[in-house]
């Protein structure tokens, strides 16, 4: 069995995850060492540790990727972009005491134009934070992950993957707010145009990975299918 690694999407449970693979003797994420020697001694561009923690896999050269897929078996959690671009404003941009909708709303919208335009780089603290999922999943349209798992069931699906690669049942923590994010029901709305902008902008999300994020009843066999 190859052994399992974890691609980091943005506000998808990055340390819970981490540091429920630590404690299974597993090293994923900010504890992989290899795979950032890897990218790093692969790409011309010098980047910092923390960027390289979610790395979208468009950006790691071809030959690179294909060794990665040879040797290692994938996991990643999508999530529902509107839920996601969200959770990326009360993450980076504020806290519940300035949850203001106008001030939400106009500071994704201007993300999404950015990203429209091509101009993911000039998104205030962007490091791959706002970039479509399927950057992650599905460079060029091929799919590198084994296991998709849904960040509305991740804890039911975590269990169906570790069983899958025959560890022992570990639960993972990654539903309790913070202070700066708090619950989704403390969270305002997107308005009508972020909502538009959104479906075109992680069009490919979509198209790609919403039969992961809308799956009432996580089904092991609809995870791991590989494509």
């Amino acid at each position: 069995m190859k052994p399992l690694r974890f691609i980091h999407i943005p506000q998808k449970a990055r340390s819970s995850i981490e540091e429920a693979g630590r404690a299974l003797g597993l090293q994923w994420g900010k504890y992989d060492r290899a795979l950032r020697r890897s990218i790093l001694s692969s790409t011309d561009a010098q980047r910092d540790q923390k960027a390289l923690q979610h790395l979208p896999w468009t950006d790691i050269p071809a030959q690179l990727c294909e060794r990665f897929v040879t040797e290692s078996d994938w996991f990643a959690v999508v999530r529902d972009p509107q839920q996601r671009v969200v959770s990326e404003f009360f993450g980076r941009f504020c806290n519940l005491r300035d949850r203001h909708p106008q001030r939400m709303n106009a500071t994704i919208r201007k993300n999404m134009v950015l990203l429209l335009l091509g101009r993911a780089n000039n998104i205030k603290g962007g490091q791959g934070h706002w970039l479509p999922q399927a950057h992650f999943t599905h460079p060029g349209g091929r799919r590198v992950v084994r296991y998709l798992l849904a960040y509305k069931h991740l804890q039911e699906e975590w269990q169906l993957m570790l069983e899958a690669i025959g560890q022992a049942p570990l639960q993972i923590d990654h539903l309790q707010p913070d202070a700066k994010s708090g619950t989704p029901a403390q969270r305002p709305r997107l308005d009508m145009i972020n909502r538009l902008l959104v479906r075109l902008v992680y069009r490919e999300d979509y198209r790609l990975l919403r039969e992961h994020w809308q799956r009432n009843l996580p089904r092991l066999d609809d995870v791991s299918r590989g494509q």
